[in-house]
């Protein structure tokens, strides 16, 4: 279920119909199953009602749609204390809810000029760490009169932090790509290459985030 999307439909069966001459109240519980999940983060009642003469009855299940940004969560419907005549069969669903929130991206470096020879870092960082199974390429964009990969190129760390990954930093479509679980940013070195060439003036590097889908950018 995503969040803010449709409800999803949980049912409680019998294997008889109710014939208790009244509505029969099935109680559930939701438990966490080892994600970030709380109770804010969905809604269901704390019980499915079996009308008298019936054998099922159903009850939504909803994620909230907040605007936190959240890797994906699984949480666990299962059965509480059952009325007297009524016991278990199969007693749990789980349930994973999806995140309609965009990943912050941020790109910052210090200001200021970068002589011929030295070297300057800038920093790609997401609002929070990759979970396992998520993945986001950051495409990176350069400008200016300087000549990439011949006046000036650029670096990953090394090591890399965990999850981070580097790709065409000095020729083709560059991106920094983040794989979880991963660190949530990434330090980048720029390094101007020291020639003989005079050039009046000198010369600019305009980096910037490119277009990607599932990402909120924020420069």
């Amino acid at each position: 279920v995503t969040e803010g999307g449709g409800a999803l439909t949980l049912t409680a069966t019998r294997s008889a119909a109710n014939d208790s001459g009244a509505a029969l109240a099935i109680p559930i519980r939701v438990r966490a199953a080892g994600t970030t999940a709380q109770a804010a983060d969905y809604s269901v009642a704390a019980s499915i009602s079996i009308a008298d003469g019936d054998s099922s009855g159903t009850t939504a299940f909803a994620a909230a749609d907040d605007s936190a940004d959240e890797p994906p969560e699984t949480v666990v419907v299962e059965l509480g204390a059952l009325p007297a005549g009524n016991e278990a069969g199969t007693r749990e669903a789980a349930i994973a809810i999806a995140d309609d929130d965009a990943t912050a991206v941020t790109l910052s470096g210090a200001a200021g000029d970068v002589t011929e020879g030295a070297a300057k870092t800038f920093t790609v960082a997401l609002g929070r760490g990759l979970a396992a199974g998520e993945s986001l390429a950051v495409p990176l964009t350069f400008g200016g009169g300087a000549t990439r990969g011949a006046d000036y190129s650029t670096a990953c760390p090394d090591p890399l932090p965990t999850g981070v990954a580097c790709s065409n930093l000095d020729s083709g479509s560059a991106a920094v790509t983040f794989t979880g679980p991963s660190a949530p940013s990434a330090e980048l070195t720029l390094a101007a290459a020291a020639d003989s060439a005079e050039e009046p003036g000198g010369e600019t590097v305009d980096i910037g985030l490119g277009a990607a889908a599932g990402q909120d950018q924020r420069p």
